[in-house]
């Protein structure tokens, strides 16, 4: 199932970096249909995702503890919400399309003895909490497939995984 989670995420993926590649600079400053977020700021926290959840990973391939947000949600989360200084639009979405291709390689290349690690973050910094590594994908999947639709791109259909495996989860 894992594989298959995986490969969700891919292809959900590729779809929204190619809606966003497909947009100019204003398409992206644009307004999404959540609430106080562009698409560049939707596209900003899918980049930082995926980055968390390799960094997260690779930690709990070591028995290491990381947390999502290192030095707390509240001091670090804003900044995940915007560009670097001096970063054009056009740079997050590239900067987004190589850190999942990234997730997807970590991800592709784990024994499936491997998802039965866990995920633990460090003591008072537990946005996620412990959880075995094979929930990883499920919540990435949310995030591509839920903030896909909230970019107003026309990827408001969500995939039979998601819907099947992921939502259930998440609704739990």
């Amino acid at each position: 199932m894992t594989d298959a989670l995986v490969a969700a995420v891919g292809r959900r993926t590729a779809a929204v970096v190619g809606a966003l590649r497909a947009l100019d600079g204003d398409g992206l400053r644009a307004p999404s249909s959540l609430p106080g977020w562009s698409r560049l700021t939707i596209a900003c926290h899918l980049r930082y995702g995926a980055e968390a959840f390799g960094r997260m990973t690779a930690a709990a391939l070591e028995d290491r503890p990381a947390a999502y947000y290192p030095g707390g949600r509240d001091a670090r989360r804003p900044g995940t919400l915007e560009p670097a200084p001096g970063e054009a639009a056009d740079d997050v979405v590239r900067s987004l399309d190589e850190h999942s291709a990234e997730l997807d390689r970590l991800w592709s290349r784990m024994a499936p003895e491997a998802w039965d690690g866990v995920v633990r973050e460090p003591e008072a910094q537990h946005d996620l909490g412990p959880l075995p590594l094979a929930r990883l994908p499920l919540l990435r999947l949310t995030e591509v497939e839920v903030h896909g639709s909230d970019l107003d791109v026309g990827l408001d259909d969500w995939r039979d995984e998601f819907v099947e495996v992921a939502l259930p989860f998440r609704l739990e």
